[in-house]
């Protein structure tokens, strides 16, 4: 799941730093409204097949429904080692956008 917030945030990133920038100010807010209903839309789709698929798999290993109980629960949730990972990462990832952008228009 964090592959995939790593990778959306990344794009969102490339079309803040590199093609919402030259738009007229109306056309960018139109834009960020259209990706933030977008995300809303299938980043819970996204979620809701990620958490059925790990459901079921929990399901077929383990028989007794209280330890599924237990597994499921156990599961779910957030890794805060994973949040930081995908921040850190789309810092650097951001940080690397600015750079080679501002670079290039010094050549």
């Amino acid at each position: 799941m964090y592959l995939y917030a790593a990778v959306l945030i990344g794009l969102l990133a490339y079309i803040d730093v590199v093609l919402i920038p030259s738009l007229h100010p109306l056309i960018q807010l139109g834009v960020y409204i259209f990706i933030g209903i977008l995300f809303g839309i299938f980043g819970n789709r996204l979620y809701l097949k990620h958490a059925m698929k790990k459901i079921s798999v929990i399901k077929s290993d383990q028989p007794d429904p209280e330890i599924q109980k237990i597994e499921i629960a156990k599961a779910g949730g957030t890794s805060w080692i994973g949040v930081g990972l995908v921040l850190m990462g789309t810092y650097f990832a951001v940080r690397l956008l600015y750079y080679f952008l501002n670079e290039g228009a010094k050549l």
